[in-house]
Formats: structure tokens, C-alpha cells, sequence
């Protein structure tokens, strides 16, 4: 097992072949909801803790595996931060009130690479993600002066559309609320534009 701690927020894992049997991992049933997943990762940042400093325990992280030929896979995780280990459905609910664009995204790194657009630009706006699998969906207040310009082309925000189309239901966002994770309640653009584009999937 090969650890690589990328920055603070990033680290790298390389499994071998035997390094998935000695876990009891395999790349059909790697899910974070599965048990044995779970555990392995978690003994898995342990060692990384040990060798690199990386410390996931207080954080909420992502994680995502990739499977290579060899019967190994390479597992990535980021964290973001806080110490916050959930955020509670109430305080949820309360997020971003108002005249809200909403975008859903099925790949967690797009989703990253149009923050970092957006925050590129110099557009400072409220912003929150909520996870409902399996979509990532990105909540953006906008300023009143460019509210108004919203559902044409002068929004700022209108080159997201390339990406992935506007929310067009006002009740999107109360059922997300209701239903979803939130696990970025503020400054969801300027976080996630701060990783680049991590490679990540399960929310921890």
C-alpha cells in the first residue's frame, strides 16, 4: 500500500491486489455503506494519520475508489474541513431562503471545476450543496442587481447551463431541503473552488 498525502485537504491511496485481500476488499462491493468498506477505510486513515498527519476523524470527507486491471484500485479522499461531522436536517431547511438558482450535478468533480469557474470570475454569491443520491445539487443566491437577469443570458451564471440546465421548479429546493444532506451549508463556491477538482463520491 502505497499512502500520499496530496496537500492538508488530499490524500492518495495505491491498493495492490493483495492489499485488497489482506482488507477483505473487493472492487465489486466497494461501497462506503457496505461494512467491510467502511471499516477497512477507516483502518486505512488510521495508518495514513500515522505515516502522514493526515487526520480525517473530526472532518466530513469524500471518498472515491478506482478499480485498475491489476485488481488493485486507487482511493481517493478529501475533507473539508470545520470539524463537522453532519449538519443537522433543521439548520438544513433554513439555507438559502429567497430567489435561489439551483444546479444538480451527477459528477462531484464538474460540480468542482464550475465553482472554480464561478469563483474565477469574481462572482461572490451565498452558495450551499446538498447531496440526494445520487445527484450533487449546488444552491446559489444571487445578488439582487443580478437576480433580475436570472432566466437570460445576461446572469453571470448563465455559462453554468453549458454544464448542466437551471432548476426550473420552485419546489426543487424545498423537497431538497427536506430530503437531501446538506454538506456545505455556506461558501459552497469559494470551498470546493479552493480544491481544484477533487476526485471524490461517498460523503462520510
Amino acid at each position: 500500500m502505497e499512502i500520499i498525502r496530496i496537500n492538508d485537504n488530499k490524500l492518495k491511496v495505491i491498493l495492490t491486489e493483495q492489499d485488497m485481500t489482506d482488507y477483505a476488499l473487493s472492487t465489486e462491493e466497494l461501497n462506503y455503506d457496505n461494512t467491510e468498506t467502511r471499516r477497512a477505510l477507516w483502518e486505512i486513515l488510521d495508518e495514513a494519520k500515522q505515516k502522514t498527519g493526515f487526520n480525517a476523524a473530526a472532518e466530513r470527507i469524500f471518498v472515491q475508489a478506482y478499480p485498475d486491471k491489476k485488481g488493485g484500485c486507487e482511493i481517493y479522499v478529501t475533507k473539508f474541513g470545520e470539524g463537522e461531522r453532519s449538519v443537522k436536517r433543521e439548520e438544513g431547511k433554513r439555507i438559502l431562503r429567497g430567489r435561489v438558482s439551483i444546479f444538480a450535478f451527477e459528477d462531484f468533480n464538474m460540480l468542482c471545476e464550475v465553482c472554480a469557474k464561478i469563483h474565477k470570475r469574481g462572482g461572490v454569491y451565498e452558495s450551499a450543496v446538498f447531496f440526494h443520491s445520487p445527484l450533487y445539487y449546488l444552491f446559489i443566491k444571487e445578488p439582487l442587481s443580478t437576480a433580475i437577469f436570472s432566466q437570460s443570458k445576461l446572469s453571470p451564471l448563465s455559462f453554468v447551463e453549458e454544464y448542466t440546465p437551471r432548476a426550473k421548479s420552485n419546489l426543487l429546493g424545498a423537497y431538497i431541503r427536506e430530503h437531501g444532506e446538506c454538506i456545505l451549508p455556506k461558501n459552497a463556491i469559494e470551498r470546493l473552488a479552493a480544491f481544484g477538482a477533487p476526485v471524490t463520491a461517498n460523503t462520510v
